[in-house]
């Protein structure tokens, strides 16, 4: 299990070694990093000015 809040505190997980096991046995281990980007998105309907698209875009004639 890779725990998660080091990360949603941090935004990132260092480098850890997991191990591979099935059926009881040792098959290898995996190294994993996590990291969170924080991603700021806004609804549309706050936007009372059009900001165009790909209709609008100046490539299309």
């Amino acid at each position: 299990m890779i725990p998660l809040e080091p990360a949603f505190e941090a935004e990132r997980v260092l480098t850890a070694m997991y191990n591979v096991v099935k059926d009881g046995t040792l098959c290898g281990g995996l190294n994993v990093s996590l990291k969170f980007t924080q991603q700021i998105t806004r609804s549309r309907w706050l936007c009372s000015e059009d900001v165009g698209g790909w209709k609008s875009s100046a490539a299309i004639d």
